[in-house]
């Protein structure tokens, strides 16, 4: 009777140092959990500061360049000989190409775009999609970057989101390959649209320009979807091959941010199934005229621009 007391306090005892130990190695768990939240917490916060000293860095390293080829690119003109330019105001077309010089045109463009990137999920935020009177966003916009944009059009947040990278992008890829003064004088152009899609395609132009010559070197596109048949006899059989070139060009890059191969691309492109974000981003008459630009093609402007709007009018490119 003794011995069986003593079994049964002995296993009471067990029971609740089992329970302790449990108790014990949950609150542990808990607070290994817990620290690796506030890890991970501080990792993403780390990762998030490291990403934007990296674009700060990146901006007044761009701007430092810039300042060597000042003279240049034509100095100050609309500002103080000494002043450093800043944002004052929304520029028209007929303003920038009048008053200011292409040094302050694209020294404007990157604070703009510099400011684009500070203020990102507010301008995405207040983007009702409407057209620029109407839309908070953009007149945000135009106070702070200088600029306006087509705010109404569809993917216009995609847009918003692809001005610092883009800039950044040509950026290294001129640097890389030692050619800062060619991107200052191809990447920006005062005479050409000013609104953000405009701005936007310019740099879009000057990397796919230095890539293009990459992928004709490597052979990454099959040889007849962009080599150009000069036989063409008239001006607008001549530009509709460009286009032809131009298109499957675009193809590529499109799939390549898609992570979609180029034949598989290609084939959604023919069956007229691909996102109109290929259109608006990539394919329209903006960035076709910026390829041609930056192709040396020898074209009348006027004959150029008649053919533009008749393939226009046959669906074959869109504004």
């Amino acid at each position: 009777l003794i011995l069986k007391k003593q079994k049964k306090k002995l296993k009471k005892k067990e029971n609740l140092l089992s329970n302790k130990n449990e108790i014990d190695n949950n609150a542990d768990n808990d607070n290994i959990a817990n620290n690796d939240n506030c890890g991970n917490n501080q990792l993403e916060k780390k990762e998030e500061t490291k990403e934007i000293k990296f674009s700060e860095i990146k901006f007044t390293e761009i701007i430092d360049e810039l300042f060597k080829f000042k003279e240049e690119l034509g100095g100050n003109l609309y500002f103080k000989s000494k002043e450093v330019p800043k944002i004052e105001k929304k520029i028209t077309r007929k303003d920038l190409e009048r008053n200011y010089s292409n040094y302050e045109y694209i020294y404007l463009q990157l604070l703009g775009f510099e400011q684009i990137s500070l203020n990102i999920e507010e301008l995405k935020h207040l983007n009702n999609g409407k057209f620029f009177n109407q839309n908070p966003a953009v007149k945000i916009l135009e106070q702070k970057c200088g600029f306006t944009m087509h705010a109404d059009r569809p993917g216009s947040n995609s847009i918003l989101e692809l001005a610092a990278p883009t800039l950044l992008k040509a950026y290294e890829i001129a640097k890389n390959g030692n050619d800062i003064l060619n991107f200052f004088k191809f990447a920006f152009d005062r005479f050409s649209d000013p609104c953000l899609e405009g701005r936007i395609s310019r740099l879009q132009s000057y990397i796919e320009k230095i890539e293009n010559e990459k992928i004709i070197s490597q052979n990454l596109l099959p040889w007849e979807d962009i080599s150009i048949d000069q036989t063409k006899s008239n001006s607008f059989d001549l530009v509709s091959e460009y286009l032809r070139v131009f298109i499957n060009y675009q193809l590529y890059y499109y799939g390549l941010s898609k992570n979609c191969n180029y034949n598989e691309i290609k084939h959604l492109f023919s069956m007229n199934q691909i996102n109109q974000e290929f259109y608006n981003l990539y394919c329209n008459s903006k960035t076709f005229l910026n390829y041609l630009e930056s192709s040396n093609i020898q074209f009348d402007k006027t004959k150029l621009k008649e053919i533009i709007e008749q393939l226009i009018n046959c669906a074959l490119l869109i504004e």
